[in-house]
């Protein structure tokens, strides 16, 4: 294809931290709430951040989106310690409908900080989610949004595999949304994570071209990105519903 932009502008950036406040990860409470907390501090004067959790089997607007960073580090002080079931894949989604999804064109990404386990994935009859995960990972591919999960290895302690499949399917949402995992026993796994993120939400390029197949009727295209400088390696999306 003949492209006809390629690029990235120095923007702000979008930041939604999702907390998993659910049963299964009140050992690891401590722990998230200083991670969200410097994830906050790591945004710029002129970024955003947003608040949600997952608590009570229900979801919550914490925060929106704002610059004003000492509000959110003070509202992060205060979250109670709740718990509840755990319908994380729709948790994911309200997360980004809520307001990522109305910001086109600008920098989004959304920190999921979870074990990964919902309650349809365990078995659990208590608030498993409604959205089935193979819809939610199509979805993930059309979302205006990188995923980065933080995966909680604390939930390694219930066996049953639960841990290990959540663990690929948190890898999923994030390849479908070229994000990327991280993976998180203590606070101090995530140290080197805070500048990475940073460095990789103000290095997105967009690259854009007219398709030679005009036939637009919704269908799936797969696209492959190459690049000729070497030791360079891309990590986009795997192709768009032609619409």
């Amino acid at each position: 294809q003949q492209v006809e932009f390629a690029g990235s502008e120095d923007l702000p950036f979008n930041l939604a931290i999702l907390l998993d406040l659910s049963g299964s990860t009140r050992p690891d409470r401590a722990a998230m709430i200083a991670a969200s907390k410097r994830f906050v501090e790591m945004a710029g004067d002129q970024d955003r951040v947003a608040i949600y959790a997952l608590a009570g089997d229900l979801f919550h607007v914490v925060a929106p989106l704002t610059s004003d960073r000492a509000s959110l580090i003070a509202t992060l002080s205060k979250i109670p310690g709740v718990s509840g079931g755990s319908p994380l894949y729709d948790a994911i989604a309200l997360a980004y409908a809520e307001e990522l999804h109305d910001r086109e064109g600008e920098k989004n990404a959304l920190v999921i900080i979870s074990d990964g386990i919902d309650n349809r994935l365990s078995g659990q009859a208590d608030a498993p989610s409604r959205l089935k995960f193979r819809r939610l990972l199509k979805a993930a591919g059309q979302m205006n949004a990188l995923l980065y999960p933080v995966f909680l290895l604390s939930g390694e302690r219930f066996g049953r595999g639960w841990s290990k499949k959540a663990r690929k399917r948190m890898q999923q949402l994030a390849d479908a949304s070229h994000g990327r995992v991280f993976e998180a026993r203590s606070i101090q796994d995530l140290e080197p994570v805070y500048p990475l993120l940073a460095s990789e939400l103000r290095a997105i390029y967009s690259v854009a071209y007219y398709p030679s197949n005009q036939d637009f009727r919704g269908r799936w295209r797969k696209i492959q990105v190459k690049v000729d400088r070497p030791g360079a390696t891309p990590r986009t999306r795997k192709g768009y519903f032609a619409r």
